[in-house]
C-alpha cells in the first residue's frame, strides 16, 4: 500500500471561528484564552503582575473617597442653606407672634403721671415732718446690727446740708430708687421676685452700652415678657401684704433710724402709714415699669451741674430717662421724660467758727468736764448761734 502525506497549510485569510479551533488544537480542556496581553499580564502569577493589581485597587479606592468627600461637601453646602432657611422662618414666626401678642404699652403720659404723684407725696412727707426745724445738720447713718458700717444713702457732701425738706425728699427718693425700683419686689410671692431679680441680673447686658441697640432690646423685651408672665400669674392674689411688709422692712432698716429725732411720738402711727403709702405707690409706678419693654432709668447726679459758692445742688427727685419704645422699637434714641427736681441748699458753717463763740464754749468745757453730752451740746449751740438763727 503506497504512503500518503498529509499537509498542512494556512490560509491568508482565517476563516472566522478556526483560528480559535487551530489554537486549540492539542490544548488543555480547562485552558482559559486571553485575547490581550494586558488582561495576561494582569493574571500572570509574577510579582510585577501583583503590584499592577494592588495599584490598580487603590487607584480606584482613591477615586471612591474623592467622590464621597465631594459629596459630603456638598451635603454640608446644601445643610447649611437649610439651616438658614429654618432660622428665617423662626424670626418670621416669632415676629408674627410678637405682633399678634403686643407687648404691654405704658405711655409716657402715664408714666410722667405716676411719677409726679409719687413726687407729691414724698414732698408732702417731707414739709410736714422736716419744715421749720432748727439749723441741725443731717443725722449720720447708724451703724448695721452686726456693727459693720451702713451703706451710704446720701452723698458724703450732703452732710454738710441743714435737715430740711429738701435733704429728706432725696434720702426717701435714694431709697426707693436703692430697695425698691428695678428689683421685681410687686410679685405676692417674694420667692418669684428674688428669682426674676437674680435671674435679670444675670441676663442684663455686662455693659449697658446705648450703641449696642440691639443687645439693650433683646433683653428689655424679655425682661417685659417674663415680668407680664409673672403679672398674669399673680393676677388671683392680691400683693397689698407683701407690699406692707415690704414698707415695715424699709422703715425699719433704712428710714426710721433717720427720721425718728425729727418724729414726735404721737405722729408716729400717722407718720408710719404716710410711709407706707409712699412705697405702695413706688410698687406701682415699678410694676408698671417692668412689664414695658422700654428701658427706664433714675438718674440722680448731673456732672454739668455749676458749682455753687457756699452751697450745694441738692436733687430732691431724680430725673426719669427712657430709651426705646413700649412696643420693643426705638432702642436707638434716649429721651428725658421728667428733668430732676433739684435746690440750692447753703452748707452749714463749721462749728465754733466764730471767736466769741470759741470763748463760750470753752467756759462751758471748763464747768462740763467728763460730761459725754458736750461734744454734741457744743455742736448744736454753735448752728443756734449764728446770725438770722
Amino acid at each position: 500500500m503506497a504512503s500518503t502525506d498529509f499537509q498542512f497549510s494556512t490560509p491568508s485569510t482565517p476563516v472566522r471561528g478556526t483560528e480559535d479551533a487551530e489554537y486549540n488544537f492539542g490544548t488543555p480542556a480547562n485552558y482559559k484564552h486571553y485575547d490581550s496581553p494586558v488582561e495576561r499580564e494582569a493574571v500572570a502569577p509574577t510579582g510585577d503582575g501583583t503590584a499592577q493589581r494592588l495599584q490598580q485597587t487603590v487607584t480606584s479606592l482613591e477615586q471612591q473617597l474623592s467622590n464621597e468627600k465631594k459629596l459630603r461637601i456638598k451635603a454640608e453646602v446644601n445643610l447649611k442653606g437649610v439651616m438658614k432657611q429654618w432660622k428665617q422662618v423662626a424670626q418670621e414666626l416669632s415676629k408674627q407672634q410678637t405682633d399678634a401678642k403686643p407687648f404691654h404699652v405704658v405711655t409716657d403720659d402715664h408714666l410722667k403721671q405716676l411719677t409726679e404723684e409719687l413726687r407729691y407725696d414724698v414732698r408732702c412727707f417731707s414739709e410736714t415732718y422736716f419744715e421749720d426745724l432748727p439749723p441741725q445738720p443731717w443725722p449720720q447713718q447708724p451703724l448695721q446690727e452686726d456693727g459693720s458700717l451702713p451703706v451710704r444713702v446720701l452723698p458724703e457732701e450732703y452732710e454738710q446740708c441743714p435737715a430740711s425738706p429738701t435733704v429728706a425728699q432725696s434720702f426717701l427718693w435714694r431709697v426707693l430708687v436703692k430697695r425698691v425700683f428695678d428689683r421685681y419686689e410687686w410679685p405676692a410671692d417674694r420667692s418669684v421676685g428674688i428669682d426674676l431679680y437674680g435671674i435679670s441680673k444675670f441676663l442684663r447686658p455686662e455693659t449697658e452700652n446705648a450703641a449696642d441697640h440691639e443687645a439693650l432690646r433683646k433683653f428689655h423685651v424679655w425682661r417685659a415678657t417674663t415680668a407680664n408672665m409673672v403679672f398674669n400669674t399673680d393676677a388671683a392674689v392680691s400683693p397689698k401684704e407683701r407690699w406692707r411688709a415690704l414698707g415695715d422692712s424699709l422703715i425699719t432698716q433704712y428710714i426710721h433710724p433717720m427720721f425718728s429725732t425729727f418724729i414726735a411720738e404721737s405722729e408716729n402711727q400717722r407718720y408710719y402709714e404716710f410711709l407706707i403709702k409712699i412705697v405702695e405707690k413706688a410698687l406701682i409706678l415699678d410694676r408698671e415699669i417692668s412689664r414695658q419693654t422700654a428701658w427706664v432709668r433714675w438718674v440722680f447726679e448731673d456732672a454739668n451741674s455749676p458749682a455753687i459758692q457756699g452751697g450745694l445742688q441738692v436733687v430732691m427727685a431724680p430725673a426719669l430717662i427712657k430709651r426705646g419704645k413700649s412696643s420693643g422699637d426705638g432702642f436707638e434714641e434716649e429721651v428725658q421724660l421728667l428733668r430732676a427736681d433739684t435746690c440750692e441748699v447753703q452748707k452749714l458753717p463749721p462749728p465754733m467758727e466764730h471767736s466769741s463763740e470759741l470763748e463760750a464754749s470753752s467756759e462751758v468745757e471748763d464747768s462740763m468736764v467728763g460730761d459725754e453730752s458736750f461734744t454734741s451740746l457744743t455742736y448744736f449751740t454753735t448752728f443756734a448761734a449764728e446770725p438770722g438763727n
